[in-house]
């Protein structure tokens, strides 16, 4: 064998180990990503913040939204916020939003249906949104929502909207509840008859407030007066309000034991 086949020879056997050493190399590279990978495939969830909610305990609301390993996993649950999967659809709750606040942590924005006020059925008060949907069922009402007394309706189902006879009823119920919301007026009951005149029940005080027109201003007027009210019994008529009359006196009915 002469010089130059030595030479070609060496040079092939020292290309075969630097191949060698690159793939060696490259393996342990990918080797090392998928150790780095695994690792923070398997990283958990392990803080959780519940903001906003009312309805449901903390524990709930974790164990509704992050059900399946999957889903306590903090890279897919960050994945899935990133590419903006659609989230689940849950009783009570209008949307949600998660944000990482750590590698194991997140805060949990709830926000809820807003109840507009229940109907005392079979029992259960149903509480009902604005649009109708009947979202919740409990055996004892919350403080600060009324009871709607008078809607007449075919069937209650919950998840679905109630039905009704009276078309815009929704309306005239969400209305009202927002100018009472606003007045800081927390009735019990909301009476509804069959001219679909209402009177609101505030502890021991009935307020006779008419038909819907001018809903505001009688509402601002009832706000107005409650303080007076103290330990009265009796009829606050507001049917006769009027805008146009800045003096105005309306009649309150004193109920005698």
């Amino acid at each position: 064998m002469n010089i130059r086949e030595q030479k070609i020879r060496r040079r092939a056997a020292e290309k075969r180990k630097e191949i060698g050493k690159k793939l060696f190399r490259l393996l342990a590279a990918v080797i090392l990503i998928a150790a780095v990978c695994m690792g923070i495939w398997n990283i958990k969830i392990r803080n959780f913040e519940i903001i906003n909610n009312e309805r449901y305990t903390p524990q709930q609301i974790v164990d509704m939204l992050f059900a399946t390993e999957n889903e306590k996993r903090s890279l897919f649950t960050f994945l899935k916020e990133l590419v903006n999967s659609p989230h689940k659809e849950l009783p009570m709750i209008q949307s949600y939003s998660i944000e990482f606040t750590g590698i194991d942590s997140v805060s949990v924005i709830v926000y809820e249906n807003k109840l507009v006020g229940c109907i005392n059925y079979m029992g259960s008060y149903m509480y009902f949104d604005k649009e109708g949907l009947i979202v919740e069922s409990r055996t004892e009402p919350y403080e600060g929502i009324p009871v709607i007394d008078g809607i007449q309706f075919d069937q209650v189902v919950l998840y679905q909207k109630l039905s009704v006879k009276k078309e815009g009823i929704f309306d005239a119920v969400m209305n009202l509840t927002q100018l009472l919301s606003l007045h800081e007026i927390k009735a019990d009951k909301i009476i509804y008859d069959e001219k679909d005149w209402v009177t609101v029940i505030i502890g021991d005080i009935k307020v006779s407030l008419g038909d819907s027109s001018n809903m505001e201003g009688k509402i601002a007027e009832l706000s107005a007066m409650q303080s007076k009210f103290g330990d009265l019994k009796g009829t606050l008529h507001l049917e006769t309000y009027d805008a146009s009359r800045q003096d105005a006196e309306y009649y309150f009915e004193v109920e005698t034991d």
